[in-house]
């Protein structure tokens, strides 16, 4: 089976190819899925005030 010495070996190359293949179909559909929403931001802003003024209270 196209020269390969063993079944396997073509099972192995065969299957690394589908498995390549189905990853790039799978990042095609969740290509924007899971953005930050505000809410997220709204956090992210408050907890970089939070250090802040942790950091202003350090002697």
């Amino acid at each position: 089976m196209l020269g390969f010495a063993d079944n396997l070996t073509a099972w192995g190359y065969i299957l690394s190819i589908l498995s390549a293949i189905l990853c790039v179909i799978y990042g095609l559909i969740n290509w924007n899925k899971g953005k930050d929403s505000g809410e997220d931001y709204r956090r992210t802003v408050e907890w970089e005030r939070e250090e802040i003024d942790m950091k202003e209270k350090l002697p």
